[in-house]
């Protein structure tokens, strides 16, 4: 099973992100896979909310 990673955690990651650190050493310092902070990276890029879909989750 996956980690659930908190809605504060990802803000930490974009104000990362924003300050120009780079991938590798946001996802050392947070303690997330890199993969993760690139899908924030690019979900950011896109200007797409960084929050859950509604109606996603258990049925």
């Amino acid at each position: 099973m996956t980690k659930k990673i908190d809605d504060y955690v990802k803000v930490l990651i974009e104000d990362d992100l924003k300050t120009e650190m780079s991938q590798r050493e946001i996802a050392i310092k947070r303690g997330v896979s890199k993969s993760f902070v690139n899908k924030i990276n690019i979900k950011l890029q896109k200007n797409i909310s960084l929050g859950r879909k509604y109606g996603s989750g258990r049925k």
